[in-house]
């Protein structure tokens, strides 16, 4: 049987769920997608007419993929760069560049781009081999010390409260910095608040989703709300901080900028914490909200479509909480909640088989007069799905 030939291909290097939702706003444009991933059961893998199922050392398959494409882009950052640097002249149709995921990808490469740059990010400090740990033991506590790679979610973190905490991890820090990781040690700030604002790029035009303030709990985005609870000189500042951040970086696609608000002595102040050059957890509830999403501003970006103006679709607040695989029981939620759901607007699992704890295993939206009203119906279903 032949295979069926399409055109208008945009390849997604991962088959998650946000490279589910991407290829279902790209769909709505007429336009098809090919999803690599190495995990046959990935959500958007199962549900593309193009699945290629391979190891990203695999260059034959990987290669296949790219020529698939007219354009390619990716749904997370922890991809093996120098694997896709292989590519040849299939490296130009990745959005956004391999820079840009470079420079993601790597949490120290990330903070001293940013801070050499002039954007406001918190004290940290290099830990690698040969470090002086005396500069650590004078770092301001508590601090999180963190692997530069492969780490989401919480993964890889480790938070030191106390001196003692510090003298204790020491000898396993040093052993770990004599087989050579590196690690970056963060100052701990007292927050006032957290912001994310996703913007999109093509050329030199900046097109900003309006911004959302978020709730994380152990290092996991828990909440997410709509419209952010701040103030407009902090929402422009916001704004401006991402448009030069997206310029500098010289972004084609999508880039998420995570922000700290701290509350010092001069009042407010504001630090970049994460780069995400992709779609963002924080943004599902503009599927919701908003007359264009995330995703589909990034499908308007990847296939150069004009862009048109994003505002909400009313007045009504909105509120996201993620559903973690440790809502389910034997591997099933408590369907029956759904009867007396106050504000549901929806709930969007995204296909995953197996529910373990602090996994991501869909989200749910509810609307409100209020912020808070919004966010409490929103906890409270989650609890009621969560109970049997």
């Amino acid at each position: 049987m032949r295979e069926p030939k399409f055109e208008n291909v945009v390849g997604i290097l991962g088959g998650g769920q946000l490279g589910l939702f991407l290829a279902q706003s790209l769909a709505r444009l007429g336009a098809h997608t090919a999803v690599f991933d190495p995990d046959s059961q990935a959500p958007a893998l199962r549900h593309t007419a193009k699945p290629f199922s391979a190891p990203f050392s695999d260059h034959k398959r990987l290669l296949e993929f790219a020529e698939q494409a007219q354009v390619i882009t990716y749904e997370f950052e922890h991809l093996p760069v120098n694997y896709l640097a292989g590519l040849g002249e299939q490296v130009a149709k990745i959005r956004p560049s391999l820079r840009v995921l470079e420079v993601s990808q790597d949490r120290l490469i990330e903070k001293n781009f940013l801070k050499d740059t002039g954007f406001p990010v918190v004290p940290f400090l290099e830990l690698k081999e040969g470090a002086d740990l005396d500069k650590l033991l004078a770092f301001p506590l508590p601090i999180l010390v963190k692997t530069v790679r492969g780490g989401y979610d919480g993964k890889g973190q480790t938070r030191l409260n106390t001196p003692e905490q510090l003298e204790s991890f020491l000898p396993r820090l040093k052993e770990k910095l004599s087989a050579g990781e590196v690690l970056v040690a963060e100052q701990v700030v007292e927050l006032h608040c957290e912001l994310s604002c996703i913007v999109g790029r093509k050329a030199n035009n900046c097109y900003l989703m309006p911004i959302f303030e978020n709730v994380h709990k152990d290092s996991i985005l828990d909440t997410t709300v709509f419209p952010a609870q701040i103030s407009e000189a902090l929402r422009s500042e916001v704004e401006e901080l991402s448009r030069a951040i997206a310029t500098a970086l010289d972004v084609q696609g999508l880039l998420t900028v995570e922000y700290f608000v701290v509350k010092e002595a001069s009042g407010l102040k504001v630090y970049v914490n994460e780069l995400a050059p992709r779609p963002h957890n924080s943004g599902h509830l503009s599927m919701q909200a908003f007359n264009i999403s995330q995703f589909d501003l990034l499908a308007r970006l990847l296939l150069d479509l004009p862009v048109g103006k994003i505002e909400p679709l009313s007045n009504a607040c909105f509120a996201m909480a993620n559903i973690l695989g440790d809502c389910y029981h034997d591997k099933q939620l408590h369907w029956q909640a759904l009867a007396e759901a106050e504000g549901l607007v929806e709930i969007l699992l995204y296909g995953k088989e197996e529910p373990r704890p602090a996994r991501k295993m869909g989200h749910l939206v509810t609307t409100g007069a209020t912020v808070e009203q919004a966010l409490s119906r929103a906890r409270a279903l989650r609890l009621a799905l969560s109970v049997h």
